[in-house]
């Protein structure tokens, strides 16, 4: 079987929902997860290994590694330097075939399930999105990230602002046009809408699927996504839910089971049917934390755009 690790770092406080995320990780004991943080009372649990450090001392990694000055002024930056990890985090990662970064706002179902051997085999990118990706752990592919010239490595590294390097708007979009044959790509994830109060996702409206009443249900290492469609219900088994810029309230105790609908974590019903999926995970409101990102957003390019026309003066 082939050896994997996953990077995520993260400072600050962690989210609420963070022992779910541990519980969907530890089952999967086959993959590694490498979590960087100046968390303490974190710990090191079986599979899932922690490296307390501040992110001042982290960013350092990163300041060594360059013959430029970068700019990593803030840990959300650091999506723009996940396609460097195999880099520059190389000590930590040496001697596994692939490494990969993901996120900690996501519950992950049976990883091996998705990702087979003959994935692993055959391809040297596997997935394109910042939440979890793959990588094979070699020289010529941890620095293919150097050569994606729209932007180029040197110019988001130099800049400020965030690029998403790490997605279509730039290392993915490098992959999928010069290492296609290279590159796995499925949509084998549960996304939902930043922009929905309900588990609306993204990815199936973009495709114009009309799935409605999204909840997602974790049984002891497998996570199935319910969903309405043409009047009936249906499952899915997905490889991980990604709940970006999305409060989930946990009102249980961690467990082996639970069940996801907007926007918290609830014990698992005996039934779940139609009627609880229009009672639970059907609503008509405006989700407020959406909102109130949207404005700070707003504010912060409003404060760039003044920022830049002072500096030209």
């Amino acid at each position: 079987m082939k050896s994997v690790i996953l990077i995520c770092p993260y400072f600050g406080a962690f989210r609420k929902d963070f022992p779910f995320w541990e519980i969907s990780a530890k089952y999967n004991r086959d993959v590694d997860f490498l979590i960087f943080t100046d968390q303490e009372e974190v710990k090191s649990d079986g599979n899932i290994k922690i490296e307390h450090v501040s992110f001042r001392d982290f960013k350092k990694l990163f300041e060594k590694h360059y013959d430029f000055p970068i700019r990593l002024d803030s840990p959300y930056k650091l999506c723009d330097y996940k396609p460097s990890y195999g880099e520059v985090l190389q000590s930590y990662i040496r001697g596994y075939d692939f490494w990969g970064h993901c996120d900690v706002d996501l519950v992950f179902g049976d990883f091996r399930r998705f990702i087979t051997d003959e994935i692993l085999d055959k391809y040297d990118r596997i997935l394109s999105r910042g939440h979890l990706s793959l990588y094979r752990n070699t020289p010529e592919v941890n620095s293919i990230y150097r050569a994606c010239k729209t932007p180029s490595y040197r110019y988001v590294y130099s800049c400020r602002r965030v690029f998403c390097f790490d997605e279509w708007q730039g290392t993915s979009r490098y992959w999928k046009s010069n290492y296609s044959d290279r590159f796995y790509d499925e949509l084998i994830f549960g996304g939902p809408d930043i922009s929905s109060y309900d588990l609306r996702d993204v990815h199936w409206r973009g495709m114009g699927l009309k799935r409605t009443h999204i909840c997602y249900e974790y049984k002891g290492g497998q996570l199935l996504c319910h969903y309405v469609e043409d009047g009936k219900i249906c499952s899915k088994p997905i490889i991980y839910a990604h709940f970006e810029k999305r409060r989930l309230m946990p009102t249980i105790s961690p467990k082996d089971n639970f069940l996801i609908v907007p926007n918290k974590i609830i014990d698992t019903p005996n039934v779940i049917d139609v009627h609880f999926l229009g009672k639970h995970c059907h609503h008509h409101r405006i989700y407020w934390p959406y909102v109130r990102f949207r404005a700070k957003r707003i504010r912060v390019r409003i404060g760039n755009l003044f920022r830049s026309n002072k500096e030209k003066l």
